[in-house]
């Protein structure tokens, strides 16, 4: 059957930093120094899961920041209680340039 999973993403640290000017996402140490995005740290699907093994599988995950020590903390409700897992540590690489295009530097950037 399909369930539904929380989906966390974490640092070695155990949070991503976030740049002075912005709010920090739950759960996020005040004063940190880069943030991503604030809805990156969590997630949620609804993943079918096989029952004998217990694998479920995630055809739209995404991680689009360039980093080492990545973690993905998962957890699960189950008819005996909540069922936590976590990935092995994991890095994204950058990928090949597809284009270019014009940007808007945000208005915050003076503050970086």
């Amino acid at each position: 059957p399909d369930r539904r999973v929380v989906t966390r993403i974490l640092t070695l640290t155990g949070q991503l930093p976030t740049p002075p000017g912005s709010p920090p996402a739950p759960g996020q140490a005040p004063e940190s120094i880069c943030t991503v995005w604030p809805n990156l740290l969590e997630g949620t699907a609804v993943v079918p899961v096989n029952l004998e093994t217990g694998e479920g599988t995630f055809t739209d995950l995404a991680v689009r920041h360039v980093m080492q020590g990545y973690k993905l903390e998962f957890e699960m409700a189950t008819s005996v209680g909540t069922l936590y897992a976590n990935s092995t540590v994991f890095g994204v690489l950058p990928g090949n340039a597809i284009g270019i295009c014009g940007m808007h530097q945000p208005s915050r950037c003076s503050d970086m």
